[in-house]
């Protein structure tokens, strides 16, 4: 038995080179020294918390029904009954945000570091639409408890497609399975926040972890080429790790000391008082109401995120420390307080 393992590892590395992956990809992979700090470990934490809603989703879906009788009640039954369901859903539902938020700082990182230029256009582009796939993702499952808030918040959500010029009624009635949120809105959105969005996040994100190996990550515009480099694993891995714990204890604190509210069950013919929707999408619903006609600024909007998406072929400046380009930084931080303004505006208008 003894020379089994080594044999079988034999076996296994002539057919499918594990260790000259696992050699390129993870042990003898480095990135610069300056560029180990607590902001390089936002995309770490992204994908650690990723990994952490399908955990807690497995466990959810266990329990969960997907339909219009049974969905509050087995959400209820997962929270007051199921030994822990509590903490899974409230893991599930923190996590969520904590993952946004992760993903939308990281992009701030990359780009206040200008980390999206030559050769590295591609990381952009990629995370880009990964921060869209996270906040569909979120979105999908807002719905899902079926309580009255998660569906008035969808209906005023999935209303906002019905001022697309021309095809605005054929984008709701596709999205929502008929003229109304209903059993087929809920199924639609269970297929995506299940099956379709995870699956689509875990190939871009592929994609995207390839490109960054590809060119290797950019670090501080004042970094140059030929400074010493950082074991990406273990060492690297490890500080991500660490925070990963930290940001779970705080997390596991707030789960257990500040618990979800219980709702009510969601009720078409009850419409509630000032519903609004989730805070990712507070400036956008902000937005929406104080510029008219909707379809201009819709498309505003969907103008905005094609610029962010495709900024790198935009910013065609060599310069990388933004402290040197006071007109892009002035634009910068006023467009990011617009966004934060929109959104206190919208949580409290």
């Amino acid at each position: 038995m003894s020379g089994l393992f080594p044999k079988t590892a034999s076996w296994l590395e002539e057919r499918i080179g594990l260790g000259d992956l696992i050699k390129r990809t993870l042990t003898g992979y480095g990135i610069p020294a300056r560029a180990t700090g607590l902001p390089f470990c936002l995309g770490g934490l992204a994908i650690l918390f990723f990994l952490s809603q399908l955990l807690t989703g497995i466990l959810l879906l266990v329990h969960y029904v997907p339909t219009s009788a049974g969905a509050f009640h087995s959400v209820e039954r997962i929270t007051l009954e199921v030994p822990f369901g509590w903490f899974i859903r409230g893991l599930h539902s923190f996590g969520a945000t904590t993952m946004i938020i992760a993903v939308m700082l990281h992009a701030l990182r990359v780009f206040f570091f200008a980390e999206y230029k030559n050769p590295r256009e591609l990381h952009w582009v990629t995370g880009m639409i990964l921060l869209l796939l996270t906040l569909f993702l979120a979105f999908s499952g807002y719905l899902l408890p079926w309580t009255q808030l998660s569906y008035w918040g969808s209906t005023v959500g999935t209303e906002t497609l019905r001022d697309i010029p021309l095809i605005g009624e054929q984008c709701v009635q596709l999205v929502r399975g008929g003229t109304n949120v209903g059993e087929p809105t809920l199924h639609r959105f269970f297929a995506l926040h299940v099956v379709i969005l995870p699956l689509a996040f875990l190939g871009l994100f592929g994609i995207h972890i390839y490109f960054v190996r590809r060119t290797g990550q950019g670090g501080p515009p004042t970094i140059r080429p030929g400074e010493p480099k950082y074991p990406f694993f273990p060492n690297h891995v490890a500080k991500e790790l660490l925070v990963f714990a930290i940001v779970l204890f705080v997390l596991t604190l707030l789960i257990i000391f500040w618990p979800e509210v219980r709702e009510e069950p969601a009720d078409p013919f009850n419409t509630p008082k000032h519903i609004k929707p989730e805070w990712y999408f507070l400036p956008s619903y902000q937005f929406l109401k104080i510029v008219s006609p909707k379809w201009f600024a819709l498309l505003l909007q969907g103008l905005a995120v094609m610029v962010l998406v495709l900024w790198p072929f935009l910013d065609r400046s060599e310069e990388r420390d933004i402290r040197k380009r006071p007109l892009l930084l002035a634009f910068s931080i006023l467009a990011i307080l617009v966004v934060l303004g929109l959104g206190v505006w919208g949580h409290y208008s």
